[in-house]
């Protein structure tokens, strides 16, 4: 009882007034030490102004600055979020230079607030070199895997949309860029058409690039059989004069592939060929004619498989 009596008197009694003490001299404190001076190091913006036209620094070099300041703690309140920037005027620097970096370089410091800069803290120097900005379009390359179910296949190759970007840099840069490859995307269990956006791999942040993504498109279908029966066999390059005759000639085609190709196909989307200019006197006797179809298919058989080429007397 006499802990909580104690207690009591030193943190319950009165304490309005206490707590109004307390509020009091933590404020006067905090009032007085605003007025004190201190040194803070903050990240001043750097900018360049007046680079040659139609050229851009070719090292990198830092976005901020780290500079020292001395001011009031008051000062330093406001300083916090004002607008400050270092500029470096490249009208009087010459290419390939290392530059200083000075104070009377910092701008757009409000004079009421009293604040000054004192040193650079880091970086000191710039070494700044710069080349003329060149242009060029170069192929995206898609880097999607797609894994089909079983049974299913993909019918030509993946559209990209656009299937190019044009890229703006040092050329020096660009001259070593042959392509520009999509993000990395595996997708699985694939039994329709895929579609989206996907981003570019950016290899090099200083270049510019006319699209940051592109559209992606997969014609993914089933797997199906169709049968073109009677395709007629023609021969190709007979010489004036030279009477040649195939035996048999037609031939049913099946074909292999996605069941939206195959379902469009007829017969004269399918062609059988036969070069005559490629045939040897030994192989007159079996020859396999060259199938002719759109895209889209995968397989095929020929019924029957071979024929004969008769040259007449």
């Amino acid at each position: 009882m006499k802990i909580g009596r104690i207690f009591y008197r030193i943190f319950i009694y009165n304490y309005k007034i206490k707590l109004f003490c307390l509020l009091s001299a933590v404020f006067f404190w905090f009032y007085i030490t605003l007025d004190n001076q201190y040194e803070h190091d903050f990240d001043v913006p750097l900018y360049f102004v007046n680079l040659p036209k139609d050229h851009t620094l070719m090292n990198p070099v830092p976005s901020h600055v780290k500079v020292r300041f001395r001011g009031s703690g008051r000062a330093f309140l406001g300083f916090r979020f004002r607008d400050r920037k270092m500029v470096v005027d490249m009208l009087e620097i010459s290419n390939n230079t290392r530059v200083p970096l000075t104070l009377d370089m910092i701008h757009d410091i409000p004079s009421e607030l009293n604040v000054k800069p004192i040193a650079i803290v880091e970086p000191k120097t710039l070494f700044l070199r710069w080349v003329k900005i060149s242009e060029r379009k170069i192929p995206v390359i898609p880097k999607i895997q797609c894994l089909l179910e079983d049974g299913y296949t993909q019918i030509g190759d993946i559209e990209l949309i656009p299937d190019s970007v044009t890229i703006r840099g040092p050329k020096t840069w660009i001259d070593t860029l042959q392509g520009i490859v999509t993000k990395a995307r595996t997708y699985t269990h694939v039994k329709q058409k895929l579609e989206g956006e996907i981003p570019l791999e950016v290899s090099f942040p200083g270049l510019t690039y006319s699209e940051k993504k592109v559209r992606f498109r997969v014609d993914v279908q089933r797997i199906g059989e169709k049968t073109i029966p009677e395709v007629p066999v023609c021969l190709l390059n007979v010489p004036e004069g030279v009477e040649v005759l195939v035996r048999p000639n037609v031939a049913n085609v099946t074909l292999q592939g996605g069941v939206e190709i195959l379902s469009r196909l007829e017969k004269k989307d399918v062609t059988l060929t036969i070069d005559y200019a490629a045939l040897s006197p030994d192989s007159l006797k079996s020859v396999v004619p060259e199938l002719h179809v759109p895209k889209g298919v995968l397989s095929f058989r020929l019924d029957p498989s071979s024929f004969e080429v008769m040259i007449s007397p």
